[in-house]
């Protein structure tokens, strides 16, 4: 069984039993093992830092492996609360290659209800190994959606896009599981932007009501914009897209996500970019867990389609300046969205969530919310970190945000509680007037 060995500061515990609940809310118990192990073992030493070993794909107990995608893929928990001090030896043998033999497939249910559109939730794919243990396949198995207009799926991450009723298979070599999704209401974001404004239902704005439907026709072209693939191009998640299928021209939906240096460009510079040669060539960027994800030559991160959204240079701002301006310690850009009490520390996980969701209250279309943590990057070493997103409509009463985000393979809308934009400190801020549109 492949293992990784680390050293966590008992420091952190307190961070992971609150992280336990947070996790516990979401419906998805399983995801707490490993967390809660950590925290038990560290209670129990008798030094600051005890050495635990955390497996990382393969288990003898079918519950061990549930929720890998999600602690991977959704929101890196275990990145940002467990402080890596050292990783030991572990085996050489990429796992990203290693084929397993297994016996059958399981998912993790059977059916999946997503409330709106924009809505997103992970499935864990688990093979039975000859030796009666098992694995977390969801990042490895081939998805096949039976009508990809209802929603999509991507490393065990199933996305609401319209409503409707379809199944989605997964295949591994010989073996097919397969479950339902059903997602129940359409959310048509850019007309409820609409009716508030024209309703007056909106009665203040961090930017002025023509601003904001600027801010959103420049978002929605980074969003919607249609390419077609001259090459073979390889998507984030490691897939590929073709440029026909079955004699059919294929065409692509959305800048692909990048976080190369001087990958950021505009829309039209994008359109231009993809006839050419280099802009086909693969990127691999490595993660601490020895996975992978890839990125383009040319595409868009978070902090870059805020910049386009909001009209301001493209290269200048990211998490770091965002939050900057949150806290004061560079204030001339941005500013905080209703009342919570922020430090100049590196990371947001120092503000109160209850000030964070009383103030979600105050977002307006085209405000944004930006966390920063630590996370560990391919050398086991950890880093400052962070992701945007940008608000397109605010619920109070169903106390949930509608938002864009570039974070898969190409930019989505999506829908969150206040609770879990808290859980991971999101904080609510906007951009100041004066520096709105500066790229002119």
């Amino acid at each position: 069984m492949m293992k990784r060995r680390v050293l966590v500061k008992a420091r952190k515990i307190v961070a992971l039993l609150l992280l336990g609940m947070a996790l516990v809310s979401e419906k998805n118990l399983s995801v707490m093992a490993q967390d809660l192990t950590i925290a038990s073992e560290v209670i129990d030493s008798e030094s600051l830092t005890s050495e635990i070993t955390l497996p990382v794909q393969e288990s003898e107990n079918y519950e061990d492996v549930l929720g890998y995608a999600l602690q991977n893929y959704n929101a890196t928990f275990c990145e940002k609360e467990v402080e890596v001090i050292e990783a030991m030896e572990i085996e050489e043998s990429q796992r990203d290659l290693e084929e397993y033999e297994i016996t059958s497939l399981m998912a993790s249910v059977e059916e999946v209800v997503l409330q709106t559109n924009g809505r997103f939730t992970f499935v864990d794919i688990i093979g039975k190994l000859q030796s009666g243990n098992y694995v977390n396949l969801s990042t490895r198995v081939t998805y096949k959606v039976v009508d990809p207009e209802i929603v999509t799926c991507s490393r065990g991450r199933v996305y609401g896009v319209n409503v409707g009723t379809t199944e989605v298979l997964a295949t591994y070599g010989n073996y097919e599981v397969s479950f339902k999704v059903t997602v129940q209401e359409f959310l048509d974001f850019n007309a409820m932007i609409q009716a508030l404004i024209e309703g007056n239902g909106i009665e203040t704005f961090s930017l002025e009501p023509s601003q904001i439907i600027d801010t959103m026709n420049r978002a929605n072209s980074v969003v919607h914009v249609r390419w077609h693939p001259v090459q073979q191009f390889r998507l984030n998640d490691g897939t590929y897209a073709y440029p026909t299928y079955k004699n059919t021209t294929i065409w692509l939906e959305g800048m692909p996500y990048s976080q190369r240096a001087g990958s950021r460009c505009t829309v039209s510079e994008f359109l231009n970019h993809v006839s050419e040669e280099e802009f086909y060539e693969e990127y691999e960027h490595k993660r601490w867990n020895d996975t992978s994800t890839y990125w383009a030559k040319y595409g868009i991160d978070c902090s870059g389609l805020l910049a386009i959204a909001w009209n301001i240079p493209l290269m200048n701002e990211n998490t770091k300046s965002f939050w900057e301006g949150i806290n004061g310690t560079n204030s001339g850009k941005f500013e905080k969205v209703g009342t919570y009490s922020t430090s100049k520390s590196t990371y947001t996980n120092e503000v109160n969530q209850t000030e964070l969701k009383n103030a979600y209250t105050f977002l307006k279309p085209g405000d944004a919310v930006v966390t920063r943590y630590e996370s560990i990057n391919a050398n086991r070493i950890g880093v400052p970190a962070g992701h945007a997103r940008l608000v397109t409509g605010v619920n109070v009463d169903k106390r949930e945000v509608h938002m864009l985000e570039a974070r898969n393979n190409f930019p989505e809308l999506i829908c969150v509680s206040f609770d879990d934009l808290a859980a991971e400190y999101y904080c609510p801020f906007a951009i100041k007037s004066s520096y709105y549109n500066s790229k002119r």
